[in-house]
């Protein structure tokens, strides 16, 4: 069984950056992760969110380049095109944290980490357990999407967070549950390509948590 100083279960931001940091003090490090490097921020939040924002900009600058005497003629939106860009810079982004894990000699251990209270961490992946001991252990699991308990959900076809960016075409109509930052920017983003849009808060505005004045 081997035996590190730390072990780092969760690949995403608090994983990857912690796992780096002990390598670089001269721990020896295993980092383990369920999916894919760099969690939920790179591969399913923050980076193909921010991406679509920014396909979402351009249209619109390109929608409104004749108000500065800018002539395009028909301007056209492929929504397989947006889809390709967003998944090479997250393909981009998560072979840059590999690289990251690679040159501090971190060993990266693919499967469902299993924390112990004798510190020992067992791995699953494809049927298969590992073993590891820890002298220290960090949880960066993560979070998962909450889906609100409205009756008849599990009986609907709907999307989180997690499986919004995977959709094959573009919807005609969204409602989105929930008006926070995240419900706004996707909110943000199909309006901009001509989805109708329905958001639905149960606070008394948009963005709850930010300065009234953000509306």
């Amino acid at each position: 069984m081997q035996t590190y100083d730390i072990v780092i279960v969760g690949g995403g931001p608090g994983g990857y950056t912690a796992a780096s940091r002990a390598a670089a003090l001269g721990k020896k490090t295993a980092l383990v992760e369920a999916a894919d490097l760099g969690g939920t921020c790179l591969n399913r939040g923050c980076i193909p969110s921010k991406t679509y924002l920014r396909h979402a900009e351009a249209y619109r600058e390109v929608l409104h380049a004749g108000q500065f005497g800018i002539e395009t003629g028909e301007v056209r939106f492929s929504y397989d095109s947006m889809l390709k860009r967003k998944n090479d810079v997250i393909q981009t982004l998560r072979g840059g944290v590999a690289s990251l894990m690679k040159a501090g000699k971190i060993d990266v251990m693919a499967g469902w980490g299993t924390v112990h209270p004798d510190l020992t961490v067992s791995v699953e992946n494809a049927g298969t357990k590992t073993v590891i001991q820890g002298k220290k252990i960090i949880a960066a699991m993560g979070s998962t999407p909450a889906v609100p308990p409205i009756k008849g959900i599990e009986q609907a076809s709907y999307h989180t967070s997690d499986t919004i960016f995977d959709m094959e075409r573009m919807p005609e109509r969204l409602t989105i549950i929930g008006a926070g930052y995240i419900g706004v920017e996707f909110a943000s983003i199909y309006a901009a390509f001509g989805v109708e849009v329905t958001l639905v808060e149960m606070a008394d505005r948009i963005i709850p948590l930010e300065d009234s004045d953000a509306r």
